[in-house]
């Protein structure tokens, strides 16, 4: 299965500012694109990763915009939680768009937490 084009992504969601990597700014190209992608990190064996790059560029995005900073780290175990976060919002978003699905959005504020606990 192909993988996610990081300069189109790149042109089309991260060079538009972290707000435009919130998955309800997401187009529905990319919101599918991103849930296959880590669908797909579920399903790989550890050794490939290959499908990691598209998720773990917005989750950075996010993450520096929250922090408001150029950069900064963290943990590998952080990752795997980010992107369960990421996934559990997309499929949110996905929910809301086709189902008309009453959730508030994930705001800068919101995103990457625990907030549906």
């Amino acid at each position: 299965m192909e993988q996610s084009d990081l300069l189109q992504l790149k042109s089309e969601v991260l060079d538009q500012g972290p707000e435009a990597a919130l998955p309800c700014n997401l187009s529905d190209k990319w919101l599918g694109m991103l849930a296959r992608d880590i669908e797909m990190l579920q399903e790989e064996t550890e050794s490939d990763h290959s499908y990691l790059s598209a998720p773990l560029a917005i989750i950075i995005q996010l993450l520096l915009g929250k922090s408001g900073q150029r950069e900064g780290s963290f943990l590998e175990e952080e990752l795997f939680e980010y992107l369960q976060y990421l996934q559990i919002e997309i499929a949110l978003e996905i929910a809301r768009r086709s189902v008309d699905l009453d959730v508030v959005p994930a705001t800068m504020e919101t995103i990457l937490t625990n907030r549906v606990a």
